[in-house]
């Protein structure tokens, strides 16, 4: 069947606020530690957007990984979450006992989203991001304290971990945003990078695609202005599926 035409996602919702309590403590830490490190970017990477996007996707897949390793640990020590319905169970060959596969739903779903932030970076590596020093040297640190950070955060609290992901992806948004609006015309003038030509249509971009948008043509890639667009709608999907994750609130949950 023929798919649908590719449209853009609509822009990320405004981040997820609680009510309350101690997740609203954590989200205006987060909140605070976010706005330092727009604040710290905007003052090193001012007109140099391919080093600044390099930094930024570097530091952005950091969460993945980190829920990744939680949730590997669970799974480890049997914590697959309740088996509820039919759906979300099959039995266990070994001794054929009903288990839950809402977890490992959720791995995979963080593996994707993973492999979809690596190919930005890559993207950004073709552009000449991550060739200076200080910037390898910046990220890399970043993401090593990040990694333990949102490791601990989400053993605590996988919603307050969730938000500051969301905070990230919605700031890359509007990041991607801005940089189209200002240079969409020299960026229409340039072709579109092989990494992107290779990533996107592929079943690993399709995969990572919630499901009711999984069933469309591939964005079209012919331009710098249309890989950057690319890289833009997926900020959007993944800072959609992020606030999701916090509504759910049961990690026994995904899709």
């Amino acid at each position: 069947p023929a798919r649908a035409p590719y449209q853009s996602p609509p822009p990320p919702a405004h981040p997820t606020t609680a009510a309350g309590g101690g997740l609203r403590v954590a989200q205006r830490l987060n909140e605070g530690v976010i706005g330092a490190a727009v604040a710290v970017l905007d003052a090193v990477y001012r007109d140099k957007p391919y080093r600044r996007f390099w930094v930024l996707e570097t530091v952005a897949r950091v969460p993945y990984f980190a829920f990744l390793s939680v949730l590997h640990l669970y799974e480890s020590f049997g914590r697959r979450g309740p088996c509820e319905d039919d759906d979300g169970c099959e039995e266990n060959p070994a001794t054929g006992k009903m288990m839950s596969q809402h977890l490992h739903k959720r791995l995979r779903a963080h593996f994707l989203e993973t492999l979809n932030e690596t190919h930005h970076l890559i993207v950004m590596e073709s552009l000449g991001g991550g060739d200076v020093f200080f910037d390898r040297f910046m990220a890399q640190h970043i993401a090593f304290f990040y990694f333990w950070i949102a490791v601990a955060q989400f053993l605590l609290s996988p919603a307050a971990a969730y938000h500051l992901s969301e905070l990230v992806e919605v700031h890359a948004w509007e990041s991607y945003d801005e940089f189209l609006k200002e240079d969409g015309e020299r960026l229409r003038s340039e072709p579109a990078v092989a990494p992107a030509l290779e990533y996107y249509g592929s079943a690993d971009w399709r995969e990572m695609l919630p499901k009711d948008l999984r069933d469309i043509e591939a964005p079209p890639m012919k331009t710098l202005e249309d890989v950057f667009r690319a890289v833009r709608d997926d900020e959007a999907v993944h800072a959609r599926d992020l606030k999701w994750y916090q509504e759910v609130g049961d990690l026994a949950k995904a899709e």
